[in-house]
């Protein structure tokens, strides 16, 4: 449409009777308060006011719609210049934007939703533009590693620099080559939090994305394993100890099923590998005058009680010989 300098409608076209549901004899030669209302007037009156100064004006805003309802519009005002160079008026170009913004909503609101789900699983998000250099770190990422909500950050001066020097150069040639490529990225390292001097061990997934062939940013994850690492390293240690304790050490499942015997419960019983001592069952190690007590006696007792402890032969599955031995047996439970 084209409104003149005094707020009047001199030209509308049928898109604008059709968003109206007026024809045009409604509209032109009429004041834009009658139009649209007083209210959406006053609200238009300083953009009016910048456009009849001469300025090109775009902004968002309900716009009246037929049957009384509104739709979020982009508006623009374009000012017309006359032969003189005076502005007498300006032309009026309204687009349609509400599915748009329902649309942005909607991905809001999913980010809204992921970002909470990561906050709770503990997962800090970063996103690297590969074409301006700036690094972002959410709130977790930052904590991670100990840097403040409001410190600047970039990928060398706090994320390689916060990396430990034993983890640094391999982490920035796996970030190198993930940029090059088109494929997932994942590696875990160890941060020294600036804030707290703290090493914590990361797992970090990430992808690049490209745009005409051309990697544009590096966008993923980063959570703290740290706990998970430590529970590994104390796992390894206590298996190392088992296995070069010189005492006969087993597991069994619940249905007596071996499935552990370390290195020198083997040889005590003359088994030469672990698959070998998986093959039996938990009374199968003992001499057959022992297994009626075994069956009768020390299960049912570490099943009420929890514990047994008491004189047993084993039986060497080599020689058949009896190995008189001090048995204790109890239950594993799940921590």
């Amino acid at each position: 449409s084209f409104i003149d300098k005094d707020h009047v409608y001199r030209f509308a076209n049928r898109h604008y009777e059709t968003w109206f549901g007026r024809p045009a004899t409604e509209i032109l030669d009429r004041p834009v308060r009658e139009v649209v209302g007083e209210e959406v007037f006053a609200a238009r009156l300083p953009f009016m006011a910048h456009a009849l100064a001469g300025e090109d004006v775009t902004f968002d805003a309900p716009m009246p719609y037929r049957g009384g309802t509104t739709r979020q519009s982009e508006i623009r005002y374009v000012p017309r210049r006359a032969e003189g160079g005076a502005i007498d008026g300006f032309f009026v170009m309204v687009t349609d934007i509400s599915e748009r913004q329902a649309a942005q909503a909607d991905l809001q609101e999913a980010e809204d939703r992921l970002r909470l789900a990561l906050e709770g699983a503990g997962t800090g998000i970063y996103d690297y533009d590969l074409v301006t250099g700036a690094l972002t770190w959410d709130a977790r990422t930052r904590a991670l590693f100990g840097i403040g909500p409001d410190e600047p950050v970039s990928f060398e001066g706090t994320y390689l620099a916060g990396l430990h020097p034993e983890d640094r150069r391999r982490a920035d040639a796996a970030v190198q080559a993930a940029i090059r490529s088109q494929g997932a990225f994942q590696l875990e390292y160890r941060v020294i939090g600036r804030a707290d001097g703290a090493v914590r061990h990361l797992a970090a997934n990430g992808t690049t994305v490209f745009r005409d062939g051309r990697a544009v940013r590096f966008v993923g994850t980063v959570r703290d394993v740290t706990e998970a690492r430590a529970a590994e390293a104390q796992a390894h240690r206590l298996a190392a100890l088992v296995e070069q304790s010189s005492d006969f050490i087993g597991l069994a499942d619940l249905d007596g099923k071996a499935e552990f015997v370390n290195e020198a419960g083997r040889w005590l019983v003359g088994l030469a590998s672990l698959d070998e001592a998986r093959g039996y069952n938990l009374v199968d190690y003992f001499k057959p005058q022992d297994r009626p007590m075994v069956m009768r006696e020390v299960l049912p007792a570490v099943r009420e009680s929890g514990f047994w402890e008491g004189d047993l032969c084993f039986r060497n599955f080599a020689t058949g010989a009896a190995v008189p031995v001090h048995y204790t047996i109890f239950p594993v439970r799940d921590a």
